[in-house]
């Protein structure tokens, strides 16, 4: 894929569009540039909220950076991560003073031998979900997602404050029987007022496929002690 600067990146639905990613190299080749621990974790409400006990024991990812460049950038973004025996749970929160239907926030996830999925999810809370080179489509069976915001969306006249997603995946959408370590990357793309969209990420992927393993870090789901 040739390289694309940053503004016409910027301009396009985030990760739709990429061509030419094909097949990810081996992991042994890519060793994860960056962790994520998930904390396990049963009955939680997938409703965009995080106010049970697991969400706030859970590790909070550093701030998002600008998904080119890797320097740091507004507006403020983080992730967490939870599981259980039937699925990972992944939460997402971004300040936003403008929030628009066009915003999303979601993971690039890559299962242990098996594929690369994306899922994105929309302030109005639509899940979006597909491989790196395809349109989206329908999420798998089980899949959920919530969305609480503190916002009204496309409203010109009106600043918003803030908008939460709330994702549980099961392990079989992903190919995996059960608990396990994932590749993953988690991204933003940010519609100001008046300004180009911008992309956001826990790792820079620095002009390249933004689904290579070298751009994915690895939230882990520690076993059973």
């Amino acid at each position: 894929m040739s390289p694309m600067s940053r503004e016409a990146f910027a301009l396009l639905p985030l990760l739709l569009a990429l061509e030419g990613c094909g097949s990810p190299p081996a992991p042994a080749e890519a060793p994860p540039s960056i962790q994520l621990t998930a904390i396990r974790a049963s009955d939680v409400r997938i409703d965009g909220e995080l106010d049970e006990p697991a969400w706030a024991s859970a590790e909070i990812s550093p701030r998002f950076v600008d998904a080119a460049t890797g320097e740091p950038t507004t507006p403020y973004t983080e992730a967490r991560a939870l599981f259980d025996d039937e699925a990972l749970t992944l939460a997402l929160y971004g300040a936003d003073e403008d929030v628009r239907s066009t915003d999303r926030m979601g993971a690039i996830l890559h299962a242990p031998g098996g594929g690369t999925f994306v899922v994105e999810i929309d302030p109005g809370g639509e899940i979006h979900w597909h491989a790196p080179s395809a349109a989206s489509g329908p999420p798998p069976e089980g899949v959920r997602a919530a969305v609480d915001a503190d916002a009204t969306l496309d409203q010109d006249d009106l600043d918003d404050e803030e908008w939460i997603a709330e994702i549980r995946i099961p392990w079989r959408a992903l190919g995996m029987d059960g608990p396990g370590d994932v590749r993953a990357n988690f991204f933003r793309r940010d519609q100001p007022r008046g300004s180009l969209a911008r992309s956001l990420a826990w790792a820079p992927w620095h002009e390249r496929p933004t689904a290579s393993l070298d751009t994915l870090g690895v939230i882990h789901c520690a076993p059973r002690s």
